[in-house]
């Protein structure tokens, strides 16, 4: 059941934090996608903004008094195991293999977090019929891993994530099915849609905002429908993902300040925290980008580096669940004064 003062927002923040933090993320991607030329290079993309968003998860885990001691065990042993079974992959199976697992991660971790903020926005809604819940899955789940699968297949949009060659193939027969559960899960969902606004005079403003603007920005990234939308679709991916998590972070650690746990340094001051992130990732990942052989080169510290990244993707699936924080999605709730 969700809390009567989650009911009025229906939004992931509230509709004007939405709209500014999403869309803006989108129009920025489109100027700069579009009009401004230099940015091709994923690399400065990655340096600067995408990178800080990974670590901000460190500050939100290891850094808070009671999650650190909650989970403290896991917390040890997470990092430890991965670096372990990345550098098991590489001994066993080689880079090439290694370069594959983190692709397919990847897209299944973006996938994963495009797809939350669709549900978010439902749940503040409140309860809702079965046919509509099952229809919510099938239309964010079709309209975000559906272009994500058919970009597999050979023929189809982008190849690869960063390297032609390093997600999984689907065989071309795939294709027909693929496209004609897209096209009948946004029927279904239409209609029951229709059907909500008939008996309730209700539009899911925040779910149908959050559903187009994820769909348009992996059908752009992975189809690739128009010219520079390469560059385009990869902003759109970055800022839609990485801003706002960090801003989620950033309501996520006000609320839990609030009720009295302590975190550590100025983690809550974006002021200080998105510099201090920023300047702290851009070596790392500068060197990862700009240093490539280097670091292929030597595999403890392409590992170091990878355990990083699959420990934010595997913290990421659970820190964020209703269960694991006391006061559930009320950090989410609308404080907007509009």
């Amino acid at each position: 059941m969700v809390s009567s003062s989650l009911t009025k927002a229906m939004w992931v923040f509230n509709k004007r934090d939405d709209l500014l933090i999403f869309g803006g993320s989108t129009l920025i991607a489109l100027t700069i996608g579009l009009f401004v030329d230099g940015f091709g290079e994923y690399f400065w993309m990655y340096i600067l903004h995408d990178q800080p968003h990974v670590y901000t998860t460190y500050f939100y885990t290891y850094g808070s008094d009671r999650f650190s001691k909650q989970f403290k065990a896991a917390l040890i042993a997470l990092p430890i195991v991965i670096f372990a079974l990345v550098m098991f992959i590489y001994h066993s199976y080689g880079q090439r293999a290694l370069l594959m697992v983190l692709a397919n991660y990847s897209i299944f971790h973006f996938i994963k977090q495009q797809t939350a903020w669709f549900f978010i926005s439902g749940a503040k809604e409140g309860p809702k019929s079965a046919q509509e819940n099952l229809s919510d899955k099938l239309v964010i789940y079709s309209c975000v891993a559906g272009p994500a699968l058919l970009s597999m297949i050979d023929h189809v949009g982008k190849s690869g994530w960063r390297y032609s060659w390093d997600l999984i193939s689907i065989p071309s027969w795939a294709e027909s099915p693929l496209i004609l559960i897209w096209l009948l899960s946004m029927v279904f969902y239409l209609k029951v849609q229709i059907e909500k606004y008939i008996k309730t005079g209700f539009v899911s403003w925040g779910k149908n905002f959050h559903l187009m603007n994820g769909m348009m920005i992996w059908i752009i990234y992975r189809l690739e429908p128009f010219p520079k939308a390469a560059v385009f679709g990869l902003l759109l991916l970055v800022f839609g993902h990485s801003t706002p998590y960090l801003f989620l972070g950033k309501r996520y650690v006000d609320s839990r300040r609030g009720s009295g746990e302590k975190f550590l340094g100025l983690v809550h001051n974006p002021k200080f925290m998105l510099p201090v992130l920023i300047l702290s990732t851009i070596g790392l990942s500068y060197g990862e980008v700009e240093t490539r052989n280097f670091f292929s080169q030597n595999i403890i510290i392409r590992s170091i580096l990878i355990t990083f990244v699959f420990t934010h993707f595997t913290l990421d699936s659970f820190i964020w669940r209703k269960d694991i924080h006391p006061e559930g999605l009320s950090f989410l709730k609308d404080n907007s004064r509009s």
